[in-house]
């Protein structure tokens, strides 16, 4: 089992999302403890594959609740007071969250959750398209997968390696259409992705999975569905970011900037046809 110890800085934010989820993150998920082990019933955790990475799974799911509720908070008070809309507003608006005293009192945190609402409770998408493709026009494969990206698709077969420029923080949770928050991503990858924010939010109920299993022979796929296996590109992504595991002095970084150092984020997984995998086991595949 690697050795793993829980970052403070998961990544250098670049969007007003990430800093509000940096934020929480720092002053709320890194409060949580998961004990090893039950002392008065004995309960030992080693059933989850890795007792490390759960416990970082809890911090990191428990941010990403309140996270989320914090920017439907942001979003609705944007929605409701519209153009006038002011960081006082957003501080009355999360008050039912009761957020830690310290995170509340926080004005840049106020601030960045001011505009990652304004961000999220924009309606229209599409006004941004052109800008998108253009800033993402240069690169020639999707980021996750590596496939070969086309222009636009000329048949049903080929849609699923149609360009799309996905939002590495995504806009409906403070995410900005600016060049350090795009890369190209196949319309297959971007599709399954939509607004999944980290590994740990992804639908690990998919992971009772196996290349044995039926539904993998009607697939006959080399790798576990997408639905499992861009969460771990995302978990790939956020290891790179936080600068652990590598041999160079750490440096945290940009999402973008470790997405353009790992090349495709998708991992090749070397696993058992016969044998399901809890997805911590699948999660210390990317980080050996």
């Amino acid at each position: 089992m690697p050795k793993h110890s829980t970052r403070t800085t998961l990544w250098n934010p670049s969007t007003p999302g990430e800093e509000v989820f940096l934020c929480l993150h720092r002053g709320l998920g890194l409060t949580l403890n998961v004990s090893s082990t039950d002392e008065d019933r004995g309960v030992d955790l080693d059933c989850l594959g890795s007792k490390e990475y759960f416990s970082e799974f809890v911090q990191l799911s428990a941010t990403t609740d309140v996270f989320v509720r914090c920017i439907i908070a942001s979003r609705e008070v944007h929605r409701a007071v519209g153009s006038g809309a002011k960081p006082d507003d957003v501080k009355r608006g999360i008050k039912h969250l009761d957020l830690p005293i310290a995170i509340n009192r926080d004005r840049h945190f106020i601030e960045r959750l001011f505009h990652a609402g304004r961000i999220a409770s924009e309606r229209s998408r599409g006004m941004n398209l052109a800008l998108q493709k253009t800033l993402v026009k240069d690169l020639a494969n999707c980021y996750i997968c590596g496939k070969k990206l086309i222009a636009k698709a000329s048949s049903k077969d080929d849609k699923h390696a149609e360009r799309t420029a996905d939002h590495l923080w995504p806009l409906c949770f403070g995410g900005s259409t600016s060049a350090d928050n795009l890369l190209p991503a196949c319309f297959k990858c971007n599709n399954v992705r939509k607004s999944l924010l980290s590994w740990a939010s992804g639908p690990v109920y998919n992971t009772f999975w196996s290349k044995g299993s039926e539904g993998a022979a009607k697939d006959q796929k080399s790798n576990p569905e997408l639905e499992v296996t861009i969460p771990l590109a995302l978990a790939r992504l956020m290891d790179r970011a936080s600068g652990h595991g590598r041999d160079t002095i750490k440096r945290t970084m940009t999402l973008k900037e470790a997405a353009l150092e790992l090349g495709p984020i998708r991992p090749d997984l070397d696993y058992r046809d016969d044998k399901h995998y809890v997805f911590t086991e699948l999660l210390m595949m990317t980080r050996t």
